[in-house]
């Protein structure tokens, strides 16, 4: 994956050094560069402002009294909450055994003092920059992770909703080759609607299918007008109807001819389709679905 352009602008870093001195010199240099600097004067303080605010980077000097930064590193490479967070030492200690102790606990970079103010800029901002490439990856592995588990569930609710007009058509498509002949025009006639319906019925599902997919690659156009509600849910009502006789579930609505909505109707249509349709589902046998409208000053309200 490639990432451009991250801006390190306004990142927190946690300054803790003892020595207050260290801390204006080091504090300087970075708002000038307009990053945010918060600061702690031991380890401990350093543990409590991490127990409530977790900075982008942590400039950490070792030698402190109580805990010092290399014990303090462990401690925050240790902890889940924390472990994530960049840390750079900047520090007087300057032997090998130190620098490579230093790496050793986790630490991202190894600052010697006296230091070159653009040095240290330059591997701040290197370290802030990986730190926001991960976390964009990693928010970005969550989102497609949610989406495939959207799609799955999605994907499991058609299969599943596809069956019932599937079924219609198959039946009645078999009744009609089997015992066209013997059959009564109106037998004929009804079977026909029948089909007809559920033909309609998964035509509407293969639509909403199209739909979501074009929702997924933000290709859905969104065209608002007026649109009457009450012609828009007897449309969908005729569409159910087959779903619904199946239980004996009978459909009502009062809503008045004049109310009308300003919406993109295909999303109109899809929105009172699915709260229908899932109310039929779920309603019990010779049940009722119905439809009420009411206008307030700000709004109109369709309750299912």
């Amino acid at each position: 994956m490639e990432i451009k352009n991250i801006n390190t602008a306004n990142s927190e870093i946690l300054i803790v050094d003892d020595v207050e001195e260290n801390i204006k010199v080091l504090g300087h240099i970075l708002k000038i560069n307009q990053y945010k600097i918060s600061v702690a004067l031991s380890a401990q303080e350093a543990l409590n402002h991490l127990s409530v605010n977790l900075p982008d980077l942590i400039l950490l000097d070792v030698m402190m009294p109580d805990m010092n930064g290399f014990e303090l590193c462990e401690k925050l490479k240790n902890d889940e909450k924390t472990r994530h967070i960049p840390v750079i030492f900047v520090t007087a200690k300057f032997q090998q055994e130190d620098i490579m102790i230093g790496f050793d606990l986790g630490a991202e970079d190894y600052i010697i003092k006296p230091f070159n103010p653009s040095e240290l800029l330059a591997r701040v901002n290197v370290h802030l920059e990986l730190k926001k490439s991960r976390d964009l990856i990693k928010a970005q592995n969550k989102e497609l992770l949610d989406l495939n588990e959207s799609k799955n569930k999605f994907f499991s609710i058609i299969a599943h909703d596809i069956r019932n007009p599937v079924s219609s058509i198959y039946g009645f498509s078999e009744l009609l080759e089997h015992n066209y002949a013997v059959m009564q025009e109106e037998e004929r006639r009804e079977s026909i609607h029948i089909l007809f319906q559920s033909v309609a019925q998964l035509k509407e599902m293969i639509e909403h299918l199209l739909e979501w997919g074009k929702m997924q690659m933000n290709m859905i156009d969104f065209n608002p007008q007026y649109c009457n509600v009450k012609e828009m849910a007897q449309m969908v009502f005729h569409y159910l109807a087959v779903q619904a006789e199946v239980k004996k579930i009978r459909f009502q609505e009062s809503l008045p001819w004049d109310a009308e909505i300003y919406a993109d109707p295909n999303m109109l249509k899809s929105i009172l389709s699915n709260l229908i349709s899932n109310a039929v589902k779920f309603s019990k046998h010779t049940g009722v679905v119905s439809l009420e409208f009411n206008e307030t000053e700000t709004s109109w309200e369709i309750k299912v």
